[in-house]
């Protein structure tokens, strides 16, 4: 929606009143779907409208077919070229259509996200006209205790507070925004900056809940979690936090017996639900604070919005609406950023493809947290990237890596800037 009220364009979102229920899949990868497609049309539209339209096919008892497609007033694609923009990094040279730049990396995740949910990404266009990306799912009925998607908001949300916790996580930035979360919420919270801290503290103390990060680069939350149960009888619940979504990494955790997995971006909807899920009994209802007002927020200007997903500064400042916090998350994580590029390059021009799934799978977690989406797409892809493909596409890849990273970090930067004068006004007038 910011995106096209900076262009000026009409975005309509079209939900078929014949889908009542809730439904279950891939919530992280249908948003990622939906969000990279109508980011796409936004981007190839100067004038008209883009309409997301999710259209009931078939009821069948106990799921649904359910249509989705973003249809855009673009510039179009020539039909020579509409299969090879699935292809990864492929672009349209030439034209009107090069002129917009971007990776060719989008519409190839996106189609390896609609084929992991089961369906296949379609492309109709006319060059000049406009283009339209759809795909069918099957989507299993919702369990009849889960909110009727037409239900008005609650204004009120359900907690559980006062319980020991855990968390382990190698990131500074993730394990400070992280206890920072929990802490608003009235948790007791013990911070591991390593799986071989974690398991020291799990050894000597008790805790209600554990969170542990799944890449920790001494050991995997996996590791930490067996030895947790190997030498304790009374294992607290204990979730995963990942930025990785991959079926191999699903696969693994889903064989550990944890209490679950939280994907990143982390939401506070996330951890209390995680958390209301193991204390049922015990939740309480909190009124929502009132609406915040967006005027304090900074703008973007020299960089095109599309890079940052509005969402998750939003999430920053739910944790706590501060100009000199922010200031300091946004200074930490653009540092983060910074050297993870540097680290990520190197292993790309080494070829070093374990490596490479590694270091981009950090970069994706903090690209998350920051909502640097852009960044955190190409991270996606390069964390399942093989070995063929990283030799034979070294020098794009990098190329890829420094103008997707170079305008994320200047968007970043702007936020921040804008934070920190904010903070100063706030100390001028103290």
């Amino acid at each position: 929606a910011p995106v096209a009220q900076v262009k000026q364009l009409a975005l309509r979102l079209e939900m078929d009143p014949a889908i009542k229920l809730p439904v279950q899949g891939r919530v992280q990868e249908l948003n990622s779907v939906l969000m990279n497609l109508a980011g796409n049309a936004l981007k190839f539209t100067r004038i008209g409208t883009v309409t997301i339209t999710i259209r009931l096919l078939e009821d069948t008892g106990n799921a649904y077919r359910i249509w989705f497609g973003v249809r855009d007033t673009g510039i179009g694609i020539a039909s020579s070229h509409l299969q090879k923009i699935f292809e990864p990094f492929y672009q349209v040279e030439g034209g009107t259509r090069r002129k917009y730049g971007g990776t060719g990396l989008g519409t190839t995740i996106a189609k390896e996200h609609v084929k992991k949910m089961g369906g296949m990404l379609r492309v109709e266009s006319d060059e000049g006209q406009g283009t339209l990306f759809s795909f069918e799912l099957n989507m299993a009925h919702a369990p009849a205790r889960m909110v009727p998607v037409e239900a008005e908001p609650s204004v009120v949300s359900r907690r559980v507070t006062g319980k020991r916790v855990l968390i382990a996580d190698d990131n500074a930035l993730n394990l400070e925004l992280m206890r920072e979360m929990l802490a608003k919420d009235g948790q007791i919270v013990t911070t591991a900056t390593s799986g071989e801290d974690a398991i020291r503290i799990l050894s000597d103390s008790d805790f209600d809940i554990v969170f542990l990060d799944f890449n920790m680069s001494d050991m995997d939350g996996a590791a930490v979690f067996q030895a947790y149960r190997f030498f304790r009888f009374d294992v607290a619940p204990t979730f995963f936090v990942t930025a990785d979504t991959t079926p191999q990494t699903v696969g693994k955790l889903d064989q550990l017996d944890a209490a679950g997995v939280i994907h990143k971006p982390l939401t506070f909807e996330k951890l209390r639900g995680a958390i209301n899920s193991c204390f049922p009994g015990e939740s309480v209802e909190h009124a929502q604070p009132a609406a915040r007002s967006t005027a304090e927020v900074p703008r973007l200007r020299a960089v095109p919005v599309e890079f940052i997903d509005p969402e998750a500064i939003d999430t920053l400042r739910e944790i706590k609406d501060n100009p000199v916090f922010l200031h300091k998350m946004l200074s930490d994580g653009i540092c983060d950023i910074e050297t993870m590029q540097d680290k990520l390059a190197v292993s790309i021009r080494g070829g070093e493809v374990t490596a490479v799934h590694r270091d981009a799978h950090a970069m994706r977690g903090v690209s998350l947290t920051l909502g640097a989406v852009r960044l955190s797409a190409l991270n996606d892809r390069l964390m399942t990237i093989s070995s063929d493909a990283l030799q034979q596409g070294t020098a794009q890849i990098l190329k890829d890596l420094e103008e997707i990273t170079r305008p994320s970090l200047a968007a970043l930067g702007e936020l921040r800037d804008g934070f920190g004068a904010q903070a100063e006004r706030n100390s001028h007038s103290a």
